[in-house]
């Protein structure tokens, strides 16, 4: 159980680690494997006459830093106003949902949505629009990358939507609400003052994860993103896969260039926080020495007029707020459903809303080329997150008994190293969502083709698991950590053993977290992208790299049956992460109790 820490890190950070020195030396003229021996600026210079670079680095930090800042505007401003409501109880469930979604699905569904012969222009079509055909709009790829952005929108804002919830109950936010209205201060005010700055140190990894994956995605840029300029990580990833080997030099020079800019779009982010901070400050003490009371929108004794205004502008703000929530919601809900539709449409001809006729003939006729990526991405989904589960549950079965051990010790203990080595450990397993996955995997690529190493099934279900396994950990260790102590202190009483407690008194306690965390495994891996094609070297087809390859072409009918899969395998395991433990202690009322 010792050796269970360092031997996940070894698994998990040194691929990541070796992968960016992977990048780094070839980056530089030195790749032994071509030849290359002497250290030069040649790739670098060849990296910098790529035509259009400026361009597309411009475009990509526009869509990343927007998309992360709608993301976080539309979480924080349903957080702000609604609180505790029924308003939000309705977008958990709505949200919830969009999660186990993965983002190839969602970004062929909004295609689907928003293209010249979407299904938006078909509903208002011909009786509002007059369109009797579809119009010669360049919607698809989108040349601003509204769409894109988009996008990225309705997966992102799930995300954080639920960090936030974790991070307000850790936060005790309700009760410094509380406080804060308490003294006077309207519910919007009092969020802003009091709860927001709790909740935003204990988001900023997720919310610096979000930036990272918006300006290195590689799926949506591929299904929703312009041509010109592309976006850098479709440019990264057609030097990556250049058949002239001459060319691996300068992508990794493009590779590195995309560490740094990922690093400096982080750096920007920062400087804006401690800028607003500091407004912030100077405001709150301008209005403390003029004496202004903010967020008093009860009127009083100043007149009437001015709190109907306020009423009036609260009211606004809430609709404002809610209209985000749920237009986010509402694209995500409508491009799933369209998945199935055009799965089983036969015929679907423009300006008709639904399809004119219904048939199992794709089904039947696809069915042999649907089941070799579908027994893939199960396959490969099935192994990382067990994998991943089982290293986590090691990891933090070995942190409780050490925490027995100090407080057995010294039952006064502080907790101080603990919160540092936790914090630590936190920085380490974001490290892999925070890094350009195209940028390390691309150099974990040199490094399995200067080892002379081909790509394999194993290979691969390890490249997945260094995504999969900070999800699950963040899944899992807060239930984990929560478990109450008294219950593994019965057990020692009793004469169990560590061993048997962990498999007769903690997994059982567990059973619902721990499938949760795997069904969340097994979504984040069926959604991966760029592992099966660098990693995979194009010889492992996955429903994911299959529906992102046929998004191009002209049959929908087969892109919407891979997409309905991509989606329907997250959702059966999240289903029977909530059913089973209903199942298995439906005749224990204590345990009923907790999964309820």
């Amino acid at each position: 159980m010792r050796f269970a820490p360092p031997l996940t890190l070894l698994l998990f950070l040194a691929p990541v680690l070796c992968g960016l020195a992977a990048v780094v030396l070839p980056a530089f003229g030195y790749f032994p494997a071509l030849g290359l021996r002497d250290l030069s600026l040649a790739p670098l210079a060849a990296f910098l006459e790529v035509p259009h670079l400026l361009d597309s680095v411009l475009f990509t930090l526009s869509c990343g830093l927007g998309a992360t800042l709608l993301s976080c505007l539309v979480v924080f401003a349903l957080f702000s106003s609604f609180g505790e409501r029924g308003v939000m109880r309705f977008f958990r469930r709505c949200l919830a949902p969009l999660l186990s979604v993965p983002h190839a699905a969602i970004a062929l569904g909004m295609g689907f949505l928003f293209a010249p012969s979407g299904w938006f222009l078909r509903a208002f079509s011909p009786w509002l629009t007059g369109f009797e055909e579809p119009p010669l709009w360049l919607t698809n790829p989108d040349p601003y990358g509204i769409l894109y952005v988009l996008a990225l929108v309705v997966k992102e804002v799930p995300f954080l939507f639920l960090m936030t919830l974790s991070a307000e109950n850790a936060a005790n936010a309700p009760r410094a609400l509380f406080v804060a209205q308490g003294l006077g201060y309207a519910r919007r005010a009092a969020f802003c003052h009091s709860v927001l700055p709790m909740l935003y140190r204990r988001l900023r990894l997720p919310i610096y994860a979000v930036l990272a994956f918006s300006l290195t995605n590689l799926e949506v840029a591929l299904t929703l993103g312009p041509s010109r300029p592309g976006l850098f990580a479709e440019r990264l990833l057609a030097l990556a896969n250049a058949p002239d080997l001459a060319q691996q030099p300068t992508a990794a020079a493009a590779a590195l260039f995309q560490v740094l800019l990922v690093a400096g779009a982080i750096v920007l982010w920062r400087g804006g926080e401690k800028m607003i901070e500091t407004c912030w400050r100077a405001g709150l003490q301008a209005k403390k020495t003029t004496g202004f009371v903010m967020g008093d929108t009860r009127g009083g004794t100043r007149g009437g007029i001015r709190g109907g205004i306020s009423r009036c502008n609260d009211t606004l703000k809430n609709m404002l707020a809610g209209g985000g929530g749920l237009l986010v919601c509402l694209l995500g809900l409508l491009a799933i459903a369209l998945l199935p539709l055009w799965s089983f449409a036969k015929t679907w001809r423009f300006p008709s809303a639904l399809p004119d006729t219904w048939t199992l003939a794709l089904w039947s006729n696809k069915f042999e080329r649907i089941l070799a990526p579908l027994w893939l991405s199960l396959t490969l989904a099935l192994a990382a997150a067990a994998c991943a589960l089982l290293l986590c549950m090691l990891c933090l079965e070995q942190e409780s008994r050490q925490k027995t051990r100090r407080i057995d010790k010294n039952p006064n203990s502080q907790t101080n190293s603990q919160t540092k080595a936790q914090a630590k450990a936190m920085v380490a397993l974001y490290l892999p969502l925070l890094l350009p996955q195209t940028s390390f995997l691309f150099g974990i690529q040199i490094l399995l083709f200067s080892l002379s190493l081909q790509a394999s099934w194993l290979i691969l279900v390890w490249s997945h698991m260094l995504f999969v396994l900070p999800y699950v950990f963040l899944s899992l260790s807060g239930s984990w950590r929560s478990l109450d102590r008294r219950f593994a202190l019965t057990a020692e009483s009793l004469g169990c053993s560590p061993a048997r407690r962990l498999v007769r008194v903690t997994l059982p306690l567990l059973l619902k977290p721990l499938l949760t965390a795997f069904a969340l495994g097994v979504s984040v891996s069926i959604a991966l992208y760029a592992p099966s094609v660098l990693i995979g070297a194009g010889r492992y087809a996955t429903l994911t790299s299959e529906a992102v390859a046929l998004s191009s072409g002209g049959d929908r009918r087969i892109v919407g049956a891979f997409a309905l899969l991509q989606a329907a395998l997250p959702c059966f395991f999240f289903m029977a992460a909530l059913l089973v433990p209903r199942v298995v202690w439906r005749k224990r009322a204590f345990m009923r109790g907790l999964y309820g």
